[in-house]
């Protein structure tokens, strides 16, 4: 009994006749029956035990409670926090859990699923095992909490691990360590106290336990006949159970096994039809560097059958590249002769962005008049010309508040007619003269003027900025 429980029971006495207590544990399971005070309480003479005390459940292992001990030592009596609730199931008697917020249709409401795997001697069936963690949750979580505990659902999965092993390592050695480091019931990867429920199983921290085996050169996971991607996913409240078979061979033996690949000629990758220049620097510099041989070797080369000649030629054809590279070198800084793969370089110096390359004259002109047009930016005139430039088409810019009509106010004056269409100001040209309705029908349609917009939209229409047409 510890000392708390102690002054408990004094406490109690001094109003009442009987006073238990009952012995708990943090590691093992509660066994009933005080046997012996922690230290001297006053006011407390001796402790007298009905029921003899008896073991209790062993506790956890070592490693076990290495891990789980940081866990459940902050909880504190309480659990406020997801990571509580599942440290609090592991305590009750979970192998695994985990937990997850949901919404509640008909609470309205959010509440907290626990899902957990029970250990053997927990309970006899799931429905049981629920109810009990249910009870054992709501002692320590708060009274307002929506908490809902169910048993997670067992996923069969198979797996096949085919590893490449060194030379120098036993493949049933390696065989055996890898199969330990994904099954091993305490540190195994794929264990039920470490295989996720309803999570996603990644395959770089598979191939990361994998590889961690001495040995180990290659590995190739397959999940029910199917390459292992990037990652596998796990249906909500399901936990996978891992068939693990796994295959070793050496490395020469892998090689050997490996289909050797057929030598394929390569394609040839069609594209624009090539131009050839008609400049003459082929031959020129051919018959250039052939000049320059002593007439001995020029002798020999033909008896030989022309194999220097040839070269010569070939050498010439590169020759003639750089001569025409070094040409274009002067025609680069202008935006109307130079090559396309100049025109980034040239926007680059006027801070624009190049268009696509499938707008080769808009790139041009777009680079061409970049400054050009950021001296006229937020005039109606740069947008027509912006239309006429890059889209290579007609436009009109309308400026659409300038062709609102509404009606008249006194502080406007005297009304003043239109100059084309003798128009009041705020009023509606008269569509039924020829000459009047064919000025306003021939031009853009935003030009036309309409009634201000209402806010059901039963009248008029809805008025731009800017229409363009």
């Amino acid at each position: 009994m510890t000392a708390r429980e102690a002054e408990s029971c004094r406490a109690a006495w001094a109003t009442s006749s009987r006073a238990t207590a009952t012995e708990r544990g943090l590691a093992a399971t509660a066994t009933p029956g005080p046997a012996q005070l922690e230290r001297e309480v006053p006011g407390i003479r001796r402790v007298r035990a009905p029921v003899g005390a008896y073991g209790g459940s062993d506790g956890p292992e070592s490693e076990r409670l290495r891990e789980l001990g940081p866990r459940s030592a902050l909880l504190l009596g309480r659990a406020l926090s997801l990571p509580d609730i599942e440290a609090m199931a592991i305590r009750a008697g979970a192998v695994q859990a985990s937990v997850r917020w949901a919404w509640h249709a008909a609470s309205q409401g959010a509440r907290v699923i626990v899902t957990f795997v029970p250990e053997q001697s927990f309970a006899a069936t799931a429905t049981l095992a629920a109810q009990k963690m249910e009870a054992a949750l709501r002692t320590v979580a708060p009274p307002d909490l929506r908490l809902v505990a169910r048993v997670a659902t067992s996923l069969p999965t198979s797996l096949v691990v085919a590893v490449v092993v060194h030379p120098d390592h036993p493949v049933d050695v390696v065989k055996d360590a890898v199969r330990a480091a994904l099954l091993d019931p305490d540190a195994g990867f794929l264990a039920a106290r470490r295989a996720p429920i309803g999570r996603r199983l990644y395959r770089s921290h598979l191939l990361e336990r994998i590889f961690g085996v001495g040995g180990v050169l290659q590995a190739d996971v397959d999940v029910d006949g199917v390459p292992l991607g990037p990652a596998l996913e796990t249906p909500d409240e399901r936990i996978r159970e891992f068939a693990v078979e796994v295959t070793a061979v050496h490395e020469e033996e892998a090689l050997a096994r490996r289909p050797r690949p057929q030598p394929t000629m390569p394609r040839p990758v069609p594209g624009p039809p090539r131009r050839v220049a008609r400049d003459g620097y082929d031959a020129y510099y051919a018959r250039k560097l052939w000049h320059w041989i002593p007439e001995l070797y020029r002798t020999e080369d033909a008896e030989a059958g022309g194999l220097l000649r040839a070269f010569v030629e070939a050498l010439g054809v590169e020759l003639a590249m750089l001569r025409r590279r070094s040409d274009r070198i002067w025609e680069e800084p202008f935006i109307d002769s130079a090559d396309d793969s100049a025109l980034p370089s040239l926007a680059a110096l006027v801070a624009t962005r190049t268009l696509h390359p499938l707008n080769p004259r808009g790139r041009r002109v777009d680079i061409a008049k970049t400054i050009h047009y950021r001296r006229r930016k937020g005039t109606p005139a740069v947008l027509e010309e912006l239309v006429r430039d890059i889209g290579g088409m007609g436009g009109s810019v309308v400026e659409a508040m300038f062709r609102l009509a509404r009606p008249a106010h006194l502080l406007d004056g005297p009304p003043k007619l239109g100059r084309f269409t003798e128009t009041p100001r705020g009023g509606f040209a008269d569509l039924r003269s020829p000459r009047i309705a064919s000025r306003i029908w021939s031009t853009a349609p935003t030009t036309r003027p309409h009634g201000w917009p209402t806010r059901d939209g039963s009248e008029g229409i809805t008025v731009a900025s800017i229409a363009i047409g």
